[in-house]
C-alpha cells in the first residue's frame, strides 16, 4: 500500500479501503465455511435416513422437541443452535453399528447391546472430525449419561454432564416412550411424563422435565389441569 502513488492526505483513505476489502473477503470466507459445515451436516443426516428411516424420523422429532424445550429454558441463540445440531445428529454413531443391532434395536441382547452403548462415542468422533462442531460433538457424546452416573459411555454425573446433553436426554427418552416403536407399547404423553418424573434428579434434570411439561401443556398434548 505504501508503494502505491498517492498524496499523504489520501493515505488514510487508501488504508481504510484496503481494510474494508479485507473485511469483505473474510466475511465471504466465513459464510462459505458455514455453508460447508451445513452441507456436511446434511450429508450425515441423509446417511442416517438411508440406513434407518425410522431412526431419521426419531431424530427429527427429538430435534423439534429439544428446540421447543430449549426455548422454554430461555437458552441463548448460540446454545439453541448447538442444541438443534446436536439433536439432529445425536444418533449419527449408529451408522457404525452392525446391521443386527439396527434391525433388533427394540430387543437388544448381548453383543448388540454392548455395541449400541458405544453409539454416542462413535457419533461424537464422527461429528468431532469437523472442527467447527467440537462442542456439538461433546453434547452428542454425553446424551445418554445420567445424573447419578449410571449412564454411558463415560459414566459422568451431575453438572459434569453438558446441560444441552441433559436436554436431549429428556427429549430422546420422551420420544422413545411415546413412539409406536417403543419396546413396551407407546405411552401417552402424560404416562411418559410420569415415567420421566420417576427418574427426576437421578437420571434426568428436573428443570428440563418442567420445561417439557410446560411445552406439552402449551401444545395441548396434556391439559393444563394435568400439568398443574
Amino acid at each position: 500500500i505504501l508503494l502505491m502513488p498517492c498524496r499523504p492526505a489520501e493515505l488514510s483513505l487508501v488504508i481504510e479501503r484496503n481494510l474494508e476489502r479485507r473485511r469483505i473477503e473474510q466475511g465471504r470466507l466465513h459464510r462459505r465455511s458455514v455453508e460447508i459445515v451445513h452441507q456436511a451436516i446434511d450429508a450425515l443426516v441423509a446417511a442416517i435416513d438411508a440406513r434407518d428411516p425410522n431412526a431419521a424420523e426419531h431424530s427429527q422429532r427429538v430435534t423439534a422437541l429439544s428446540v421447543t424445550v430449549g426455548g422454554k429454558l430461555k437458552l441463548s441463540n448460540e446454545d439453541r443452535e448447538a442444541l438443534e445440531l446436536a439433536a439432529r445428529l445425536h444418533d449419527v454413531g449408529k451408522l457404525a453399528l452392525p446391521e443386527t443391532a439396527i434391525a433388533n434395536e427394540s430387543s437388544l441382547t448381548g453383543d448388540d447391546w454392548r455395541a449400541m452403548r458405544e453409539h454416542p462415542a462413535l457419533g461424537s468422533r464422527i461429528v468431532g472430525a469437523i472442527d467447527e462442531l467440537s462442542y456439538v460433538s461433546s453434547v452428542i457424546r454425553h446424551h445418554h449419561e445420567r445424573l447419578d452416573g449410571s449412564g454411558y459411555p463415560d459414566r459422568i454425573a451431575g453438572s459434569t454432564i453438558p446441560f444441552l446433553s441433559q436436554v436431549i436426554a429428556v427429549a430422546d427418552a420422551y420420544e422413545s416412550m411415546t413412539s409406536s416403536r417403543a419396546r413396551h407399547g407407546n405411552l401417552s404423553p402424560r404416562e411418559a411424563l410420569d415415567e420421566l418424573r420417576m427418574y427426576s434428579g437421578t437420571h434426568y434434570n428436573p428443570g428440563v422435565i418442567d420445561a417439557l411439561e410446560d411445552a406439552l401443556a402449551e401444545s395441548g398434548a396434556i391439559c393444563r389441569a394435568e400439568a398443574a
